[in-house]
């Protein structure tokens, strides 16, 4: 499954679900060899809703300690 944008846009439960089993494939340009593929199944996957400890989003803001700037600790 090559995913969209709108992939995104679903619910996180049925979106985790749905990876289960594709692959992850990149293509790596070698200068002698020409294009090499990685890839890997996805045999297991977590589900983390904002408000969850467990998520990264979950502190919400954090201040960036070397700029004072304000992220999202997630993005």
């Amino acid at each position: 499954m090559i995913v969209s944008a709108t992939f995104f846009d679903r619910e996180p439960l049925g979106r985790a679900q749905s990876l289960i089993g594709e692959f992850l494939r990149r293509r790596i340009n070698h200068s002698a060899h020409g294009d090499i593929w990685r890839s890997a199944k996805i045999t297991e996957t977590e589900v983390y809703y904002q408000a969850q400890r467990g998520s990264h989003s979950s502190p919400g803001f954090t201040e960036n300690p070397t700029s004072g700037e304000h992220t999202i600790t997630n993005c």
